[in-house]
């Protein structure tokens, strides 16, 4: 069974370093990623990257840019 995720993730750089959350929860839980996440019912993209960002680092976006967009496919090693 496939699961569909729509999602969007930020790329903050500074200084040459990036910005990377710790998943607290969820089968990734311990492990680094961007900051983002689903889009909710109703939202733009654009709307739910600024509630994602502002959840996850407590960071307000000011300005953004799109950079990539794709849809990808993986299996996690649990099977999911």
């Amino acid at each position: 069974m496939k699961h569909t995720h729509i999602g969007v993730y930020a790329i903050i750089k500074q200084n040459n370093k990036f910005l990377l959350v710790k998943k607290a929860r969820g089968p990734y839980t311990n492990m680094f990623d961007l900051p983002g996440g689903k889009i909710e019912f109703g939202e733009t993209p654009e709307q739910a990257l600024i509630r994602e960002v502002a959840e996850e680092t407590g960071l307000q976006v000011k300005t953004y840019s799109l950079s990539f967009c794709d849809s990808v496919y993986f299996r996690h090693k649990n099977g999911r």
